[in-house]
């Protein structure tokens, strides 16, 4: 969400007083969402205000900035909190605001990667993984000790959340958590080298006039599954691509939900169907047509689940060519072409370090 001009960072003084922090939130007319318990809504005459928690960790926005003041100053009457001012900075994350709305980049965190593991010098590469490199559990020889690799994929994981284009690289190399190998060190090396060289990225986040949902899905088949801003393995084996693809749909749809949910709870309504795409013509066919339903027999829960939603037109599936599936970049390691075409589409931005 677009940050209005009385945004406010506020630290609380211990963690302790979180349950005692939204119960006096519910006091002064706070309701806790359902869609995220971590979010307050207090709708006014006038004004609407938002509170997000976050363990020691406040954001308050709203329409009106003397009412966000109002309830800073009614916050510091009854708790130790600390003003930093607009927002800039929030759990790791730097906020850049700009005239098209805001930027939220980890550079300075990539830094600290980069600078913990000696690799600040180290020469760039275009993609974070390599298209033509296979990546299996029985690749190289076993590291004697892991905590380097884990640390590392830990710290790329919580990375990913403003950086997407990492998402399948890491996902991939999470896999050989428990066992991995030089050959998969080296790999974790080459994510390292291509965020050296792309330390200036970050997720556009811009305002529109109207909430409408577009969802790209995409599996690879025996592979991973995208969901909304996810990447991760599907939980069983299925039987067919078309079967592949449409559990990605069936997952794409429950976050569509999700999202729509909690955007009415915002009080911004989706004003068109939301829309899933998928470069599979026949999970596209199935959601429409019920008489396909023997191809996929074994995810009659997914069958099921889709078709309802389509019938009852809370969502459409249609089919999108492959050249346009901006979910390619999180589901499988792209070349060059492909993959830095799909950067601007999945938000990400140069900006200025800081």
């Amino acid at each position: 969400m677009s940050a209005a001009k009385g945004d406010l960072w506020l630290e609380t003084g211990s963690s302790g007083v979180v349950n005692a922090l939204t119960g006096y939130l519910s006091s002064i007319g706070f309701v806790k969402r359902k869609s995220d318990a971590s979010l307050l809504i207090r709708y006014g005459v006038g004004d609407t205000l938002f509170v997000l928690v976050y363990v020691d960790d406040i954001i308050i926005t709203g329409s009106n900035t003397l009412s966000v003041n109002q309830v800073v100053t009614s916050l510091a009457s009854k708790f130790s909190i600390k003003d930093l001012g607009n927002l800039h900075y929030f759990l790791g994350v730097e906020v850049i605001h700009n005239s098209n709305g805001l930027i939220l980049t980890q550079a300075n965190y990539v830094n600290e990667i980069l600078n913990d593991e000696l690799m600040t010098d180290c020469k760039s590469v275009n993609t974070p993984m390599s298209a033509s490199e296979l990546l299996t559990l029985s690749d190289g020889t076993h590291l004697t000790d892991a905590t380097r690799y884990r640390r590392v994929l830990g710290r790329l994981q919580y990375l990913s959340f403003t950086r997407p284009d990492i998402a399948y690289a890491v996902n991939k190399l999470s896999q050989f958590m428990k066992a991995p190998s030089d050959l998969h060190w080296k790999a974790v090396k080459r994510v390292l080298r291509y965020l050296r060289g792309t330390i200036q990225l970050g997720l556009r986040v811009t305002p529109i006039d109207e909430f409408n949902l577009h969802v790209y899905s995409d599996a690879d088949w025996v592979g991973t599954l995208l969901t909304d801003w996810s990447s991760k393995k599907q939980n069983i084996v299925s039987r067919s691509s078309t079967e592949s693809e449409y559990r990605a749909v069936a997952n794409a749809l429950s976050e569509t939900l999700w999202v729509t949910n909690l955007l009415n709870e915002l009080h911004f309504p989706v004003h068109k169907l939301p829309t899933i795409y998928c470069d599979n013509l026949g999970a596209t066919f199935l959601s429409k047509n019920p008489v396909l339903h023997s191809r996929v027999k074994h995810a009659a829960v997914d069958f099921h689940f889709v078709r309802h939603y389509v019938d009852i037109k809370r969502v459409r599936v249609i089919h999108v060519h492959g050249a346009d599936q901006i979910a390619d970049t999180l589901t499988k390691a792209l070349p060059k072409s492909s993959f830095e075409s799909n950067l601007f589409k999945l938000g990400l931005v140069t900006h200025r370090l800081t």
